[in-house]
């Protein structure tokens, strides 16, 4: 999974860090499970939120797994055969998000051979309100 970011001023860090938390959080075995941030502004401040919040989750994951939580942080990288790119303002609201993309791509053999891609529908809520309503529009009329 692939967060990115470039200006910590138009996004802040916390949104980055929020993102990558509930990334961290879906429901797919941890162990084959691996979160990377791209900052193209090289900002030393979403550096320093992002070790924080690494930080943090060490300390409070375990407590989450311990009562049945479900928020994870990957152990290892993993050379995967799927990737999840998403920006930093895309919170993960459903944690079976990946395994509704890994059935469409997974399909069939003669659907796979023609599937590479899938994107899911998006509601931002940083652009301007007019965006806000269309978007949220398709995204309930399209069925996952």
């Amino acid at each position: 999974m692939f967060v990115t970011t470039a200006d910590p001023v138009l996004e802040p860090p916390i949104i980055t860090v929020n993102t990558v938390l509930s990334l961290l959080a879906i429901d797919y075995p941890i162990h084959k499970l691996a979160c990377y941030v791209s900052d193209d502004g090289c900002s030393p401040l979403t550096f320093y939120f992002l070790v924080e919040a690494s930080k943090f989750a060490k300390l409070w994951l375990p407590f989450c797994n311990k009562y049945n939580v479900h928020i994870r942080i990957y152990g290892l990288m993993t050379n995967a055969s799927f990737m999840l790119n998403v920006d930093r303002d895309m919170f993960v609201n459903n944690p079976q998000v990946v395994h509704k993309a890994m059935c469409l791509l997974l399909g069939s053999k003669k659907d796979n051979d023609q599937c590479g891609f899938d994107q899911y529908p998006q509601v931002f809520y940083d652009g301007p309100a007019d965006q806000e309503v269309i978007l949220q529009e398709v995204s309930h009329d399209v069925l996952i």
